[in-house]
């Protein structure tokens, strides 16, 4: 079997939800991941945080499958 794509989540307990900022600078620490996301995933999204069903924010990707190579 060999699936057209892997999907990924995520969950982040930080009680910010900036989704995307400026990019990071060249010394920054922290501040890429989801540039990365929107530059490599075939798609992508967020999961909002619910305080009802205390659902916590994450992201999702997916990466496709491409050409015959290896996975």
């Amino acid at each position: 079997m060999h699936p057209a794509s892997v999907r990924v989540a995520v969950w982040d307990d930080a009680p910010r939800s900036r989704l995307l900022s400026l990019p990071a600078l060249l010394d920054d620490g922290s501040g890429r991941g989801l540039h990365l996301v929107e530059a490599l995933a075939s798609r992508w999204g967020v999961y909002r945080p619910n305080i009802d069903t205390r659902r916590r924010k994450g992201v999702w990707f997916a990466l496709d499958r491409c050409g015959s190579g290896a996975p």
